[in-house]
C-alpha cells in the first residue's frame, strides 16, 4: 500500500492499496476518513533492530544486518534515521520486508539510504528472543540481537520498494517478491472525511493539481535513484486493488538490483 500526504486547504491522500494488504478489492471501501489510514498502519507499524546471525546468513562475510519489517507509517522514515545515528557500525546493510505503507515516507526512507551510502535489500529477519521483555530493551537500544535471515518469499512492495530503490547497492536474493501496481487517489477534508476529488470545484481541481504533482514528484524520484522509467510504465498497467510481482528479468532490467552481484544470501 501507498499513501502519500498533502497539507493547505485540505488534506489529500494517494492511496495504492494491494489485495493481499487490505483485504478488499475496493481500497476506497475500506478508506473513509485520514483516521483509516492511519489505523491501519498502526497495526503493524515499521520496527527495526540490530540482527546478528550464523556466520555468512546474509551474504559472503556478512552476520550483522539492520533489520526492517512492518508497514511504513507516519514518522518511520525519521525514527529509521535516528537510530542509525545512534549506531557506532554506520556501515551495517539494511534487509526490508514490507507490504508498504506512506509513499512520502518510503521516499524519505530511501532518500536516507542514498544519503549516507547504505546497502540494503529483501529479507525477512525474525529476533530469536522476540518474546521476552529484555529482548525487546536490547532492539531499542541498537544492541545486536540473535536472529535468523530468510530471503525466501521475504516481500517488498509499494513504498517498500520506493525505500530500495534508495540504497546505493540493492541486493534483491531469489524467491523475494517485490510488488507494485498503480495509485488510487483520495482527498480529506479539514474533518478528515475523504473526498472524491471529482468536479468542477475549486476543491476538486486544486486536489486534482496536487495528486498530479505528487505523481510527478514519485516518478522523479524514481528517475533519481537510477531506475528504468519502465517500472512507472509497469506500476500504471496494474489496477490499484491488485498486485504483480516483477520478475527476475524486469528486476534486472529495470536495474532495481545493483550489488555487483548480489548472491543468493544478499550481500
Amino acid at each position: 500500500m501507498n499513501i502519500h500526504q498533502l497539507g493547505n486547504a485540505f488534506r489529500c491522500v494517494v492511496a495504492v492499496a494491494a489485495l493481499s494488504l487490505c483485504g478488499a478489492t475496493d481500497a476506497g471501501s475500506q478508506i473513509r476518513r485520514e483516521s483509516d489510514v492511519h489505523a491501519r498502519l498502526a497495526k503493524s507499524p515499521l520496527t527495526f533492530f540490530v540482527a546478528k546471525g550464523d556466520k555468512d546468513a546474509c551474504g559472503p562475510g556478512c552476520d550483522t544486518w539492520i533489520a526492517v519489517n512492518g508497514q511504513f507509517d507516519q514518522g518511520a522514515a525519521a525514527r529509521f534515521a535516528a537510530f542509525v545515528k545512534r549506531l557506532d557500525q554506520g556501515d551495517l546493510p539494511v534487509f526490508l520486508n514490507s507490504p508498504g505503507g506512506l509513499t512520502d515516507e518510503g521516499i524519505a526512507f530511501g532518500r536516507f539510504l542514498r544519503n549516507n551510502k547504505m546497502r540494503a535489500g529483501v529479507a525477512a529477519s525474525a529476533a530469536e528472543c522476540a518474546a521476552s521483555a529484555e529482548c525487546k530493551t536490547a532492539m531499542a537500544a541498537g544492541q545486536p540481537v540473535a536472529a535468523t535471515w530468510k530471503g525466501q518469499d521475504a516481500i517488498c512492495s509499494s513504498a517498500c520498494l520506493f525505500a530500495l530503490l534508495g540504497a546505493a547497492e540493492r541486493a534483491v536474493p531469489p524467491g523475494v517478491k517485490l510488488g507494485v501496481h498503480s495509485t488510487a487517489y483520495f482527498c480529506f477534508r479539514e474533518d478528515g472525511r475523504v473526498m472524491r476529488p471529482v468536479g468542477s470545484s475549486k476543491d476538486a481541481v486544486e486536489c486534482r493539481s496536487k495528486l498530479s504533482a505528487r505523481m510527478r514528484q514519485l516518478t522523479r524520484y524514481i528517475a533519481e535513484m537510477g531506475i528504468s522509467r519502465e517500472l512507472v510504465a509497469v506500476m500504471d498497467s496494474v489496477p490499484s486493488s491488485r498486485i504483480r510481482y516483477l520478475t527476475r528479468d524486469e528486476i534486472r532490467r529495470f536495474e532495481i538490483e545493483k550489488a555487483g552481484p548480489a548472491s543468493a544470501q544478499g550481500f
